[in-house]
């Protein structure tokens, strides 16, 4: 019981590290795609 209680929490943690490592990509492509944006609407 214990060992998959153990088991349980380690992969919550994990998911929550992959969810915060995937929203700051997203959140860095999303800035990214905005300044090209941005950017092309200045060029003109």
């Amino acid at each position: 019981m214990k060992k998959i209680g153990v088991i349980g929490a380690m992969q919550i943690e994990i998911d929550l590290l992959l969810d915060r490592l995937f929203s700051k990509r997203l959140l860095f492509l999303n800035r990214f795609l905005l300044d090209r944006t941005l950017g092309r609407n200045q060029n003109l």
